[in-house]
């Protein structure tokens, strides 16, 4: 029987969003790709440093804080372009293997049909969202399930499991939608409902966020069944869901339910200071009873070229935002 570790640090990633057109034709951008590439040469313009990823494996290695696993809640892309995910796998490479690190799809992972259908993300990412150790005749059948890989478990400590979610599903021009869908859903209960009764830690692992936004964001970037993932977290007694897709960080409890706590990091490279936008990620750390002892938030700081610790107390800010039923 193994032991419960006393505590465990989870460092949570998001939206990095590297960009790299290397070698894509320009026949490639006949699709939704032509208003991204209008969004990157203006609003979007220089937003994301692939400089600020490449640091994040120094930041969270042993010389810097050393955490125990990584998860990223997906736009590890802008385009769902190969050269993007070519490059984005190094920088996941570089944080370590799928003993460490747990990554999942964004919408702008899954950009267009083509991306979809291919099953691209899987195709790069798809070790990362495996249980460990790898089979590597395995892999092969994650990119040919695609989306129906979803969700999967993979147990990172004695007692606490990550589930992957995938709310990454392609949009029509300026929209940002997303969906988990009803079959995931259910799927996610049956791995629950199938799992020993050492389990004391569920995390789980989408892209889009669960809280309302305002205006045009609100009806555009929505995850269309967040009722339904709110009512299955409920279901399942999960301990925390981390999201992305809102690039500042972001934390809520759900109401009627103080024990699952909804976080999300922000964008891990978003870096427009004028704007006070400073990329963000967190550390979340565990205990052995199944409590979120602590959030720790930590900011870029471009003059040092570091992250370093941003000292706002995220548990007592989401304690008072609870989440709508």
């Amino acid at each position: 029987m193994h032991e419960r570790p006393q505590s465990i640090r989870i460092a949570h990633l998001s939206d990095l969003h590297v960009l790299d057109l290397t070698g894509t034709a320009p026949a490639r951008f006949l699709n939704k790709r032509v208003t991204g590439v209008a969004n990157l040469l203006g609003a979007r313009r220089d937003a994301h440093p692939i400089r600020i990823a490449e640091a994040l494996p120094t930041a969270l290695g042993p010389q810097g804080l050393d955490v125990d696993h990584v998860v990223i809640t997906g736009d590890l892309s802008n385009l769902a372009l190969e050269s993007e995910f070519a490059r984005a796998k190094q920088v996941v490479t570089s944080l370590g293997g799928p003993e460490r690190v747990t990554v999942i799809p964004g919408n702008h992972d899954v950009y267009t049909q083509g991306a979809l259908r291919s099953s691209r993300f899987e195709s790069f990412f798809g070790q990362w969202m495996m249980p460990t150790p790898v089979d590597p005749a395995d892999l092969e059948r994650v990119r040919k399930a695609g989306r129906q890989h979803y969700p999967f478990a993979k147990t990172i400590a004695p007692g606490i499991v990550v589930y992957g979610l995938s709310s990454a599903i392609p949009a029509p021009p300026i929209f940002a939608w997303g969906e988990v869908g009803s079959e995931q859903l259910s799927r996610l209960r049956g791995l629950v409902a199938a799992e020993p009764p050492e389990i004391h830690t569920r995390i789980v692992l989408v892209h889009h966020n669960l809280h309302t936004r305002s205006g045009l964001s609100e009806r555009t970037s929505l995850l269309r069944d967040r009722d339904a993932l709110k009512t299955t977290l409920r279901d399942i007694d999960a301990t925390v869901l981390l999201h992305g897709h809102t690039h500042p960080p972001q934390q809520h409890t759900l109401a009627g339910d103080g024990s699952t706590w909804i976080l999300g990091c922000g964008s891990s490279t978003w870096y427009k200071p004028a704007h006070d936008h400073v990329a963000h990620f967190n550390v979340l750390t565990l205990g052995d009873d199944r409590g979120l002892r602590e959030v720790q938030s930590y900011k870029w700081n471009d003059t040092a070229g570091i992250f370093e610790r941003d000292r706002s107390d995220l548990m007592q800010s989401a304690t008072q935002r609870p989440l709508s039923h």
